[in-house]
């Protein structure tokens, strides 16, 4: 039977009057949630639906008591009544609701359900981490200065704030003993010189040595020489050398000298040789760092007498008078050259006396008449006389006295066919003599190996055509200025020994972008292998990152690495032994968390100490014992910490006392630390003989305190590896959990014939990561144990890429055309942001289009402008492209398989704000 109130509650319903409400039921609600979203639905109903309800059951036929109320005015006792439980239900499913949302990871709103979430599958949110840098310090090296500081660890310096900054204090890692030599370290600016000059075409000479076109040079090492005449030269003053070139070799011949002891044999095992023997034996074998200390220990070396020594001999100290190369300042004639001709004379006869009485009477009678030989017919040699005799003491005649012909100096003869041969000469005097109808005193020369070389009979050097030079001077040869440093370079050669570098220090390196001049950068390098021989050469675990100019390059070796942070002490309170898991709280934040050297994963540097004996932080009490001294570290929020210590079942009781709970620990840390290049410069601890420092490059690694957010992303992934690194997805994964780093991707490479793994890694807010230092090394370390230890990672970084766009947007009239403006921008950077992007993620057009077609007010957008730009690691744009017809905008990213040589960084692409100007908001 129908109940006639029913009827007319929905006549009144549908004429709208709302006085039919309640005459069907509404609860419960059917609940549908799509995948993704951020909160869920749960609920039964709300008041309005639980209240329709209750009054749509008074018309059921199980409530017969209550079927005969006539009303359903809120004024009503049992409406009332209904709308009161109505309320309770509505605050009941509220509570639900957000019971149910706080159950899921990425619906949960509450710090400690997102803690409590991760923590059921073994992940605690990241406290955030300290930043690295690498402190490059200079040492007084003046005089009176000892030239060496100990750095002690713990060293406080300090940045310079800027505009709205905070001043950053960071201490230094381990203790270092720096050196004033190793302050600013040259690289050698040109090749070595040349072991042998003979038969070189060209030569770089040291200094201005006075040299003309045409001048002779005497190429000679100590199996042979050759005589050369200079053809082109230029003198270069601000580089120091004279660069010639030479003519074709006339001629070449063997020098006939002893040959050369080999030094080496006289150094004996426990013997003391003499400085010139090691320095020759380091000069012909080369050493590493650690094979020179070794000899010098057990062969009783002076190291700083061999390093002075190979020092001067890379200066070009010592010379040779029998190798190198000589220019012949003197040209002269031989004795005759110059004598008149044999037919302008009058021929007189002559005669040769003889005496026939020897016992003291003169009597002289003479030979059959004579002429003598015509000089001029004969084509007389330089080593004859007018007659045609050989000379007999000396070798050949000079025409005059030149004092600068020397034993063992050098003498070019020169024919008429402009023929040139080298002699050295053995024997020298002057001497007084009368021929071809002349007298003079000249200089005798006996020459070594002539007689092989020029025969008697031989009128190749015929006196009145062939010319002496003479007066040979030693030039030193030093080897080609080298110009730049090529890119990924892994050796660097130094101007002199610097015997005190070992393998694995970090030096840095600063100096001028050989292709981009003017540019100055900065990097540093790890030394793999130290070597020294006339110089010390450094073996770099890495390439360069970049090419640079020699000249400009400087290196300082007393770089030492530290942590953002500040040491503070301070006392906890008083134990209590009647207190169960007693707490404490930091008076300082928040604590500071770094990577130890060598680490692979967050430490605190927090060390709690009650009546002096040390206690241990552990992540939770689980499996701990009565008698472990230990502690639970809990952080809020705000970045407060609190120390918690056990309740003697799990974990010690602490001992009771008065004020016997001290804590020393640094304060500091997250993004606050990545403070500019060069500016941490006030020291506020001076150790003794430091005079300055600085920092090269910017801090490397820092995180802040992880967000929920991020735990929502970051936290699935530890069960999805499973601790155990395999494929690439797990690379990229552990990568991208790791503190300090923000993006990352994996690809396959090979390096040589060993396939390893590349991650493309940028820090929060788009900070490029060095290959090595904080995050790199901690997170190669991680990688290692929980993957394949034999799997080389290879480490790349680069900053985003950005695009740009310009254009129109029209605004709906009824729409204030700022406030549109203001929300597109805001709308846009959200869109295209850093977080928002990931590797490999290419920008459409449409998509843009679609974006700012979707902020309230907009009517419609001209994109007019849609282009890429890549940015190099010094912020300067290296390549723009545009879109053309396509409107897509690839970012790319490496190919598998690709060799590391070749293989590029993966390219993030996001917005660049600054174009945000160009898209002009106009109203309509």
């Amino acid at each position: 039977m129908t109940n006639p109130l029913d009827s007319t509650l929905r006549d009144l319903n549908d004429l709208g009057c709302g006085c039919g409400a309640g005459i069907e039921m509404q609860t419960p609600a059917s609940i549908d949630n799509r995948p993704g979203l951020p909160a869920i639905d749960f609920r039964a109903g709300v008041h309005s639906q639980f209240k329709a309800s209750l009054l749509a059951s008074l018309s059921s036929e199980k409530m017969d008591a209550l079927r005969a109320l006539q009303t359903r005015d809120d004024s009503d006792l049992t409406v009332g009544l209904l709308d009161a439980f109505a309320s309770m239900a509505d605050v009941l499913t509220f509570y639900s609701e957000r019971i149910a949302n706080e159950s899921y990871l990425r619906t949960a709103t509450e710090r400690r359900s997102v803690l409590e979430l991760a923590r059921a599958i073994g992940y605690e949110l990241s406290p955030g981490a300290a930043s690295q840098v690498l402190l490059a310090f200079t040492v007084e090296g003046g005089r009176g200065a000892p030239g060496t500081a100990i750095i002690p660890k713990g060293t406080k310096v300090q940045s310079i704030p800027g505009p709205d900054q905070k001043p950053q204090t960071f201490e230094t890692s381990l203790d270092f003993n720096g050196r004033a030599t190793w302050n600013e370290l040259r690289l050698r600016s040109r090749s070595p010189a040349p072991e042998s000059a003979v038969s070189a075409n060209e030569l770089y000479l040291a200094g201005s040595p006075n040299l003309k076109t045409g001048d002779v040079l005497v190429l000679s090492s100590h199996s042979e020489a050759e005589a050369r005449r200079i053809s082109a030269m230029k003198v270069d003053r601000e580089r120091g050398h004279t660069w010639v070139e030479l003519e074709a070799a006339t001629s070449r011949k063997k020098k006939p000298n002893t040959p050369a002891i080999d030094v080496t044999k006289g150094i004996k095992l426990g013997s003391v040789p003499s400085i010139e023997s090691v320095g020759a034996l380091f000069l012909k074998t080369g050493v590493s760092g650690e094979q020179m200390s070794s000899l010098a220990h057990f062969r009783h070396w002076d190291l700083v007498a061999v390093q002075n020594y190979l020092n001067n001999r890379t200066k070009g100290a010592f010379s040779s008078l029998n190798a190198g190369v000589f220019v012949l300042r003197t040209r002269v004639g031989f004795f005759g050259h110059n004598a008149p001709k044999w037919a302008s004379l009058p021929h007189t006869k002559v005669v040769t006396p003889v005496i026939v009485d020897n016992h003291g009477t003169s009597s002289v009678t003479f030979e059959n008449d004579a002429y003598p030989i015509s000089w001029d017919n004969a084509n007389r040699s330089i080593r004859e006389d007018s007659q045609g005799n050989a000379h007999t003491d000396f070798h050949v005649f000079l025409e005059r006295s030149v004092p600068e012909a020397v034993k063992e100096s050098w003498i070019v003869m020169e024919t008429q066919e402009n023929k040139l041969l080298p002699f050295q000469v053995d024997m020298v005097a002057d001497r007084s003599r009368a021929d071809y109808g002349l007298s003079a005193r000249c200089t005798g020369l006996k020459l070594r190996n002539l007689l092989s070389q020029v025969k008697v009979e031989d009128k190749t050097f015929e006196n009145r055509s062939t010319t002496a030079h003479v007066h040979s001077e030693p030039l030193t040869v030093i080897g080609a200025p080298i110009e730049r440093l090529p890119i990924r370079e892994t050796k660097i050669v130094l101007d002199r020994i610097e015997k005190d570098l070992i393998k694995g220090q970090t030096i840095a390196l600063k100096g001028e972008n050989a292709d981009l001049p003017g540019t100055i950068q900065r990097e540093f390098l790890i030394l793999a292998e130290v070597m020294h021989s006339d110089v010390t050469t450094l073996i770099l675990s890495e390439g360069l990152k970049s090419s640079y100019l020699v000249a400009t390059v400087t290196l300082n070796a007393n770089v030492v690495p530290a942590t953002h942070g500040e040491t503070t002490q301070e006392v906890l309170g008083s134990a209590d032994a009647s207190q169960s898991f007693q707490r404490f709280t930091l008076k300082q934040q928040p604590l500071t968390f770094t990577f130890p050297l060598g680490a692979s994963r967050l430490e605190s540097t927090l060390e709690i100490r009650v009546d002096d004996i040390l206690w241990r932080e552990v992540p939770t009490f689980f499996k701990c014992r009565p008698t472990d001294r230990v502690y639970v570290l809990h952080r809020a929020d705000d970045g407060t910490t609190e120390v918690q210590f056990g309740d003697g079942l799990r974990g010690a009781r602490l001992t009771s006392g008065q004020e016997n709970v001290r804590a020393v620990y640094r304060k500091g840390i997250g993004t606050e630390g990545m403070v500019d290049p060069e500016q941490i410069n006030l020291m506020l601890t001076q150790p003794l003989g430091v005079k300055s420092v600085t920092n090269l490059l910017a801090p490397q690694g820092a995180e802040d305190p992880q967000t929920l957010d991020a735990a929502r992303l970051n936290a699935p992934r530890t069960v999805l590896t499973l601790d155990r690194v395999v494929s690439l997805q797990d690379y990229e994964d552990f990568a991208r959990d790791f503190p300090g780093v923000a993006k990352a991707h994996a690809v396959w490479i090979w390096r040589g014939q060993v396939r390893g793994v590349q991650l493309t890694l940028l820090g929060p807010n788009g900070l490029a990561i060095n290959q090595t230092g904080q995050p790199a090394d901690p997170l190669r370390k991680a990688l290692a144990s929980q993957g394949l230890p034999n799997v080389p990672i290879h480490i790349v970084s680069s900053p985003p890429s950005l695009f740009t766009i310009q254009g129109r947007v029209r605004v709906d009239a009824d729409h204030l055309a700022s406030r549109v403006d203001a929300d597109l921008k805001a709308v846009l950077r959200s869109a295209f942001s850093f977080t928002a992007r990931e590797f490999g993620q290419g920008v459409a057009l449409s998509e843009v289009i679609a974006v700012i077609q979707n902020v309230d007010g907009v009517a419609f957008v001209d994109v007019t402008g849609f282009e890429k730009k890549s940015v190099s690691l010094d912020d300067s744009v290296v390549a723009t492209s545009s879109v053309g017809d396509k409107g897509y905008l690839v970012a790319s990213v490496p190919n598998n398989g690709a060799d590391s040589n070749s293989a590029m960084p993966a390219e993030l692409l996001i917005l660049d704000e600054l174009s945000l100007s160009q898209l002009k908001v106009i109203a309509k």
